[in-house]
């Protein structure tokens, strides 16, 4: 195994792209967000063809649950993303290191949520 290959190995231990497991097999974070996107507007075309406004209310009312939910996840991916390329961005500027993935993702980690806490 060469070194390049040592180094990917080593970096994709601690910085791995998150996957999700389903029955089908791997699904990754843009999977779900497409999957998402598609639950929320297969939902408004359906609310846009009822008449009864208590299931079109709580149609909606999913319709805005599903919206959240991915405004959320996007922003968590964002998050995650900025560390990630930060943690690497130390660990490169300090030689490579082996055995200090943890301290350089944790010191990105702190970096980025002080930022977001003071935008």
């Amino acid at each position: 195994m060469g070194a390049a290959c040592s180094i990917r190995c080593e970096l994709n231990q601690f910085w791995p792209e998150t996957s999700y497991l389903d029955g089908d097999g791997r699904w990754t974070r843009a999977k779900i967000l497409g999957n998402l996107e598609r639950k929320i507007e297969q939902a408004s075309r359906i609310a846009s063809t009822l008449t009864d406004q208590t299931t079109i209310e709580r149609l909606r009312g999913w319709v805005e649950q599903l919206r959240q939910g991915l405004r959320q996840r996007s922003a968590t991916h964002r998050t995650h993303e900025e560390i990630k390329a930060r943690a690497r961005e130390l660990w490169e500027q300090n030689g490579c290191p082996a055995s200090r993935h943890l301290e350089f993702w944790l010191q990105a980690e702190s970096e980025i949520k002080a930022r977001e806490r003071q935008a």
